[in-house]
């Protein structure tokens, strides 16, 4: 498809809200006591309720309950005081009971925002209409006879939550923004894995686009829904093809019309699957299978709110601000340590203990330890197969090293020797340098005299950087660590060479 200019792209605005389902990970499914396990075999954890025989009643799941109310805290939403299930209705092969167990009339979250980075100094605030507990559906695997489909059920009746976002996004980069931050807080809640490629986070992109020169009339142009979005790379494709798609339909006086697409993620485009079905099709109606929750602020309630929000643990956005003030962590730097909480406590570990060690600033002692902890040791536990966890390295012992370093009393080659001989044997570093003979040689005399015999026999290396040949320096640099049997301060080195053949 031809790309619309930026003159003509700049006369539409697009609006997209987001419909985002996310199964959560508890130990069993949201009306049943069937396992939940993404990893069975097909239709190994099934029973006669999430398959939706006649005479069967669900029994709702109280940690999936206190999972959706954990999150919406997190997003500063309002809890609903009562909560009830409504059935969806429409048929589906793989939706056994031919209705979806819902929520539509009570959920348990509305309103609330995530924020987004915009860039390293703004963020952006994206409004939420609601969070909704529901169950999910089963799954249909489309075998290479067109005539056959094959269904697991597994996956029908896993507790799922549905967030649906305001109206208020407006391109493709801020939806793969938001869909990042929402997973890496569903993750640091532990309620949710969240891995899309396993279906566990699943995005739906409804999107208009209209003039600006109506955009004051408060009309907002015809909606069109996007599904098959199987990674937030795809979300942010999806919706600046959609834009283009509905820019150039519109330039071409045809006409927008309320339906689903897919999203071809080979050839990368949308694609027509059905019209869109309105709310009056479903027939909502309330579950009478399923009681009311009083979920807070009465005498039966379900949960304590302040209890819930004592349990809430430092949420993505709290931690990048604190990572800024604390550390001048930004940008890249800081989202490192976001998606890897082992190797962020391990740092923070790091840094006191080096801060208490040595006396150089605090500003060199963050970048020292930012730098071995996230270039250095990550080469050496790929290189011996190993996690940080696996290597149980103290963080006391790590920081002594860094100081050795610091100090300029070890080569950073040196080091790396270190760290991996500390992995495999548990020994402190400072028997480790002294072991192998690895302390560098600071004494000024002594280096000097190295330096002089050096120079003295390497005559034509001299007179060849005299003579503007500047990568005669490195070899004499050579030359005096292997004379120094690699003991030889470097820093020191490079110096005192120039300084003598200047």
């Amino acid at each position: 498809m031809e790309q619309v200019s930026k003159e003509l792209r700049d006369k539409y605005i697009p609006t997209i809200g987001l419909e985002i389902h996310m199964e959560q990970n508890t130990k069993t499914k949201m009306f049943c006591s069937c396992k939940n396990d993404p990893d069975a075999k097909p239709n190994e954890h099934t029973c006669p309720v999430c398959l939706g025989h006649p005479g069967t009643l669900p029994v709702i799941n109280k940690q999936a309950c206190y999972n959706i109310v954990k999150l919406g805290l997190s997003l500063g939403c309002d809890i609903s005081k009562v909560a009830s299930f409504d059935r969806k209705n429409y048929f589906y092969p793989d939706l056994p009971k031919a209705y979806q167990i819902t929520q539509l009339f009570e959920p348990f979250c509305l309103n609330g925002s995530l924020p987004i980075c915009l860039s390293d100094d703004e963020v952006k605030l994206i409004e939420l209409e609601r969070i909704h507990q529901e169950e999910d559906t089963g799954k249909s695997l489309h075998t290479n006879v067109k005539t056959s489909t094959l269904l697991d059920y597994n996956r029908a009746g896993v507790p799922l939550m549905e967030l649906v976002t305001k109206p208020v996004l407006h391109n493709g980069k801020d939806v793969k923004n938001f869909g990042e931050t929402l997973q890496l807080l569903l993750r640091t809640l532990e309620i949710s894995d969240a891995n899309m490629e396993k279906g566990q986070m699943r995005i739906e992109v409804n999107l208009s686009i209209m003039e600006k020169n109506l955009a004051n009339k408060g009309k907002l142009g015809t909606k069109v829904e996007v599904k098959n979005i199987n990674s937030f790379r795809a979300a942010e494709k999806a919706v600046e093809y959609e834009i283009n798609r509905q820019i150039i339909a519109l330039e071409n006086n045809e006409k927008i019309i309320q339906e689903t697409r897919g999203w071809d993620d080979v050839n990368e485009k949308t694609v027509s699957q059905r019209t869109k079905e309105g709310s009056a099709d479903y027939r909502y109606f309330p579950d009478p299978d399923l009681p009311e929750i009083h979920v807070h602020s009465t005498d039966d309630s379900l949960f304590d709110l302040d209890e819930i929000k004592a349990t809430l643990p430092e949420l993505p956005w709290e931690l990048r601000k604190r990572l800024e003030e604390e550390y001048s962590l930004k940008g890249i730097k800081a989202v490192l340590f976001l998606n890897n909480k082992p190797l962020l406590n391990f740092f923070e570990k790091v840094v006191s203990e080096l801060s208490a060690l040595s006396d150089k600033p605090k500003e060199e002692v963050i970048n020292i330890s930012y730098n071995y902890i996230t270039s250095t040791l990550p080469g050496i536990l790929t290189k011996n197969n190993l996690t940080l966890e696996e290597t149980d390295l103290p963080a006391n012992h790590f920081a002594t090293l860094l100081n050795y370093v610091l100090k300029d009393e070890i080569s950073s080659n040196s080091a790396k020797k270190v760290i991996e001989i500390m992995m495999e044997t548990k020994k402190d570093p400072e028997e480790i340098i002294n072991e192998n003979n690895l302390k560098q040689v600071v004494d000024m005399s002594a280096i000097e005299s190295i330096v002089d015999i050096v120079l003295k026999n390497n005559t034509k290396a001299v007179e060849e950087y005299r003579q503007g040949k500047e990568n005669s320096i490195q070899f004499l640099m050579g030359m005096v660590m292997k004379e120094s049997k690699g003991t030889a301060n470097p820093q020191i080195v490079i110096k005192m060479l120039k300084d003598k053949l200047s």
